[in-house]
C-alpha cells in the first residue's frame, strides 16, 4: 500500500479523472490507499448521459438541438457528479471503440440521443471484463451503422463488408502485429513485424458478421439477428474453427472469446490505457507487468486499472522529461472548470451554445475510426525522434486560440462581470486577491490555487511566476485576476502530468 501525499494524491486524480475539486482530493486521502479509492469510485452511483440529454432536451423543447443538449448533458456530468474515474475510463473506451457524429448516416436528430446510449453502455460496463465490453460495443447499432455492418444481410456470391472485421481486430483488441507482453512488436527472420491477422481472418469473420439489424427500429437497443439473414457456413479465424450451423449471436460470442483469448489482448490494451493514463511513453517492464496482471484477471477492468495507477512508474519518479503526458484540451478545461466550481447565474435553465465543447473537444465527434491521432504518432520535431506524444496532434496554433477564448468565457468568469450566464464560484480566490490591505492576502491566495487547481502540489517555478505577477497587478481589477487565471490553465504546468 502507497503512502498517500499531496503529490500522489494530483498524479492519481490527473491520471484517474476529468478533472477533480477540492472533496475530490478529500476522498483519495479518506481511502488511504489507490486500491481503496478504486474500489469506492466502482461504487459511486453512475450518472446516465443519455437521462442527462433527456432532461436538457425538457429545459429547452428546440428537438434540433440535440448536439447542444448532447453537450450540455454531457458538461453538466463532468462538472457536477461524483463518479470521476468512471468519466475517465469510459472518455478512454470512446477513444478505443471509436464512433462520431460526424458520419453523415448518423448525424440525423433523432439518432443523437443513440450517441448518449453507445457512451452509457461503455459507461455501464466499464468495470467489468475487456470481453463484456467488447461485446457491447459490437452488438451497438451506432457501431454497426459507422463501421456498416448493420443490415449486412449474408447473399450468394456477394461479399460481405469487411469494415467491422478488420477494425476490431486491428484497432480494438489485438493490433495488426505480435506483441510481447512488454508491448514490443514480435519481428521474423527478416525483421519484419509478424501479422497478428490475415486477409482471410478478415473476410471470414466478415461473415460472422452478417445478419444483424436493429430490435424492431430501436437505436437505444441492441442489435438483434434477423431471420435468414446470417451466413450459417463454418469458417476460421485466427486459426479457430467455427462450426457451420451458428446462429449469429453464437459466431459473435465466438469470435470475441477468440479474440479475448489472444495473446496480444493483454499487451495491446494494457500499453493502450497505460498511454492515456499515465504516460506516452511506457516502458516495457511497465507494461509486462500490467500486462501480466490484466490477463491473469481474465481481462478484468478494474485490475487493469489498479495495476496501471499503483505500479512505481505511475509515480513519475524517474525524472524524465518523456515521462507523462500531455493531456487533451478536453481533460484540461473540464479540470479548470471543475476545480473553478463554474456555476450558473440564477435562472439560467440552459447554456449557451459556446459552453459546449465542438470539434476536438467534445466526445464521439472524430474525423474517423483512427480518432484524432493514434497513440505512437509525434510532432515532426527532432526532440520527438523515438518517442510518442500523440495529443500534440490537438494543438496546433489555430486550436490554442480557441481553448484560449474557451477558458477565458468560460472558466474564469466572475460572478460581478456584464452579461455572464456561467462564473467561477471560488470566493476565497477572489476575495484574498482583492484584500490588498491584507499583508497575508497573496500567500493566501496562493494557497488557494494549490488546493483548487494542483491539490496542493503547484511547482515552485509556478509559485515564483504567480508572486511575481501579483507583486505588480493593480489588485483593484479582478480582470487582471482573470488574466492570471487564464495563464495558468493555459501553461505547461497544467496542460500536461508527470
Amino acid at each position: 500500500m502507497q503512502t498517500m501525499t499531496n503529490k500522489r494524491a494530483h498524479q492519481l486524480l490527473l491520471q484517474a479523472s476529468m478533472g477533480f475539486k477540492s472533496n475530490d482530493v478529500d476522498r483519495v486521502f479518506e481511502a488511504r490507499s489507490i486500491e481503496t479509492w478504486v474500489d469506492n469510485q466502482t461504487n459511486i452511483f453512475r450518472t446516465s448521459l443519455e437521462n442527462r440529454q433527456n432532461e436538457m432536451l425538457k429545459l429547452h423543447h428546440n428537438e434540433k438541438w440535440t448536439d447542444v443538449h448532447f453537450n450540455l448533458a454531457y458538461t453538466d456530468m463532468l462538472l457536477n457528479r461524483n463518479d470521476i474515474l468512471r468519466h475517465r475510463i469510459s472518455y478512454i473506451l470512446t477513444q478505443l471503440f471509436v464512433v462520431s457524429n460526424n458520419a453523415p448516416n448518423l448525424s440525423q436528430s433523432h439518432r443523437r440521443i443513440a450517441f448518449a446510449k453507445y457512451y452509457d453502455n461503455l459507461s455501464k460496463e466499464c468495470f467489468s471484463t475487456f470481453e463484456v465490453l467488447l461485446r457491447t460495443m459490437a452488438r451497438s447499432p451506432v457501431m454497426g451503422q459507422y463501421l456498416t455492418y448493420l443490415d449486412n444481410d449474408h447473399r450468394d456470391g456477394v461479399s460481405p463488408d469487411e469494415n467491422f472485421a478488420r477494425e476490431i481486430m486491428q484497432l480494438f483488441s489485438i493490433g495488426p502485429a505480435m506483441l510481447n507482453m512488454d508491448g514490443s512488436v514480435v519481428m521474423d527472420s527478416d525483421d519484419r513485424p509478424v501479422p497478428s491477422y490475415t486477409q482471410d481472418d478478415i473476410e471470414n469473420g466478415a461473415k460472422i458478421m452478417t445478419g444483424w439489424g436493429l430490435d424492431n427500429d430501436n437505436w437505444l437497443a441492441p442489435m438483434q439477428e434477423k431471420e435468414g439473414a446470417h451466413n450459417t457456413e463454418s469458417k476460421t479465424i485466427l486459426d479457430v474453427e467455427f462450426a457451420a450451423g451458428q446462429s449469429a449471436e453464437q459466431d459473435l460470442e465466438q469470435f470475441i472469446s477468440t479474440l479475448c483469448s489472444h495473446p496480444n489482448v493483454a499487451p495491446f490494451i494494457s500499453k493502450f490505457f497505460i498511454q492515456k493514463m499515465v504516460s506516452s511513453n511506457p516502458s516495457p517492464d511497465y507494461i509486462a507487468r500490467v500486462s501480466s496482471e490484466f490477463k491473469n484477471s481474465g481481462l478484468d477492468m478494474v485490475v487493469l486499472i489498479k495495476a496501471i495507477l499503483t505500479d512505481s512508474k505511475a509515480k513519475y519518479e524517474r525524472g524524465e522529461p518523456e515521462d507523462g503526458l500531455v493531456r487533451d484540451p478536453l481533460i484540461v478545461l473540464s479540470h479548470a472548470m471543475r476545480a473553478l466550481n463554474i456555476t450558473l447565474m440564477p435562472g439560467v435553465k440552459i447554456l449557451p451554445d459556446k459552453y459546449s465543447w465542438k470539434d476536438r473537444r467534445t466526445i464521439l465527434h472524430g474525423p474517423s475510426v483512427f480518432y484524432y491521432y493514434q497513440p505512437e504518432e509525434a510532432p515532426n520535431d527532432d526532440r520527438f525522434i523515438g518517442h510518442s506524444a500523440a495529443e500534440f496532434k490537438l494543438y496546433n496554433w489555430d486550436d490554442i486560440y480557441h481553448y484560449f477564448r474557451q477558458v477565458s468565457d468560460l472558466a474564469v468568469q466572475m460572478e460581478t462581470d456584464a452579461n455572464v450566464t456561467t462564473y467561477m464560484k471560488r470566493d476565497r480566490i477572489v476575495r484574498f486577491y482583492l484584500d490588498e490591505q491584507n499583508g497575508n492576502s497573496i500567500n493566501q491566495l496562493i494557497e488557494e490555487l494549490k488546493i483548487h487547481l494542483f491539490a496542493s502540489n503547484m511547482s515552485s517555478e509556478m509559485e515564483t511566476i504567480i508572486r511575481d505577477f501579483l507583486a505588480d497587478a493593480p489588485r483593484h481589477n479582478t480582470n487582471y485576476l482573470r488574466a492570471l487565471l487564464i495563464q495558468i490553465i493555459m501553461s505547461p504546468d497544467f496542460i500536461t502530468q508527470g
